[in-house]
């Protein structure tokens, strides 16, 4: 009866359902009067928690709600990705010059979640000054090599305030205190293009910029800064930077943790000390949450960093020896229920949309003849191309055996093993992007992305 129990809650986990202790006993009770409709079994607490420490379950708080996860979300991870792979290969990018941004929200106060507290206190009060929902917008951005370029700071109001802020810090004002085209735009010129200037050390190639799917990052005006700055936008597709994003993946996480610790130290130690004329807490002061942001940024571990681009499929090896790091990750998210005969071709989202547009540009500049016949062409090959026929012969016999993922696959479940299939990864193992990127086994006219107008 265990076993069969076992087998009901992995299976209930798997789906991203919640198994209680309650629903354990329930069904155990179900069991055992299907068997004997005359027993007594009552499937007590004791039971349940024997039950869970011999099978090895444990009660866990969730770390995070999942979205909801359909084929088309795979089908947009995967496009992504060639996409990614695309580029890496034609423009022979350094990992210093693949960037991912994201605008996080943080508040004024951030209290943590849990505390030591004596067994049977009906009461578990935190003390704050009240200021847990006013709400800050910080954008981070950092490299597929670890590299973190400066945080920039939104407070939600008209003027910028005048206090000391930190060298690691730009501090910005906003009166919806979230960042618009204006707001991306000057971020753009004032932090990426510094970073990417050859002075620093990064090559004046063609930069990649990760970016998920929020309207101000897709305006005309943005397409244009782009392009003119050599910029190329991987845009995220809408509902997978929770699987694709790096910040979103680890990153935010780990740093928001450094700021919440910050603001536990000060408030013991000066916080609470603070008072208004009518003895109230007084709010953290602008200068002190900068300095928060600035230590909690610079707190991030490099490798945490570069395992967020390689978990997330951005940066893995041309080789494929890291891919591990991808399976590992796409089983923390089992709702991947996708046919196996899942074939992509190209890009997807608004990065083929990208794509589409300067094509439109490139035919309303007069460049019509031959290079508009090769772009028919493109689009033809594009439409045309298939996933080899499975009698074909592989091209790439020997990954198979010097692949760690591949020995990985050995360990996966039958279920794992479909998600692993959907999210494009066995592709990666079975055609890593080493060698030459073919244009028709991609299904991406290289003719839209030649020169440097194209972006």
């Amino acid at each position: 009866m265990e076993e069969a129990l076992a087998k009901y809650v992995c299976e209930q986990r798997s789906r991203g359902l919640v198994v209680s202790v309650n629903d354990i006993r329930e069904w155990s009770r179900k069991y055992m009067r299907r068997r004997d409709p005359c027993t007594r079994w009552q499937g007590s607490n004791r039971w349940s928690q024997r039950f869970r420490k011999r099978w090895g379950f444990t009660l866990r708080c969730r770390t995070k709600v999942g979205q909801k996860l359909s084929p088309e979300c795979a089908a947009d991870c995967e496009g992504f990705w060639k996409f990614v792979r695309i580029n890496r290969a034609r423009h022979q990018m350094d990992l210093r010059r693949i960037i991912n941004a994201d605008q996080t929200p943080l508040f004024v106060e951030m209290p943590a979640g849990r505390t030591l507290e004596q067994k049977g206190s009906r009461s578990v009060s935190v003390k704050t000054a009240g200021y847990e929902k006013q709400r800050l917008t910080v954008m981070l951005a950092c490299t597929a090599s670890g590299d973190k370029l400066r945080p920039w700071v939104w407070f939600k109001r008209k003027t910028i305030p005048k206090c000391e802020c930190p060298s690691g810090v730009e501090l910005q004002a906003q009166e919806n205190g979230w960042m618009d085209e204006a707001a991306v735009k000057k971020w753009l010129e004032k932090e990426v293009l510094p970073f990417l200037n050859p002075k620093r050390g990064v090559p004046a190639r063609r930069a990649m910029l990760g970016l998920d799917s929020y309207r101000g990052h897709l305006t005309d005006g943005m397409k244009h800064a782009y392009r003119t700055h050599c910029i190329i936008p991987a845009i995220i597709p809408a509902g997978c930077t929770l699987l694709i994003q790096p910040l979103d993946v680890s990153i935010n996480r780990c740093f928001k943790a450094g700021v919440r610790a910050c603001y536990a130290k000060w408030f013991a130690k000066h916080g609470i000390n603070l008072r208004t004329a009518k003895g109230n807490l007084r709010r953290p002061p602008h200068p002190v949450v900068l300095k928060w942001i600035d230590q909690a940024w610079r707190d991030v571990p490099r490798d945490i960093i570069v395992r967020a681009f390689k978990t997330c499929g951005i940066s893995s090896s041309m080789d494929g020896t890291d891919n591990y790091l991808v399976l590992q990750h796409m089983r923390g998210e089992p709702a991947l229920n996708v046919s196996e005969d899942m074939s992509l071709q190209g890009t997807s989202g608004d990065n083929a949309g990208f794509v589409e547009e300067q094509e439109a540009e490139e035919g309303e500049a007069g460049e019509e003849g031959e290079e508009g016949e090769e772009g028919e062409e493109g689009e033809e090959e594009e439409e045309g191309g298939e996933a080899p026929e499975p009698g074909e012969e592989d091209p790439y016999p020997e990954t198979k055996k010097c692949s760690g993922a591949a020995a990985e696959a050995e360990k996966l479940t039958e279920h794992e093993s479909t998600a692993r299939h959907a999210w494009g990864v066995l592709d990666y193992i079975k055609h890593p992007p080493g060698g030459p990127v073919d244009e028709e086994e991609e299904g991406c006219d290289f003719s839209t992305m030649e020169t440097h107008e194209d972006f």
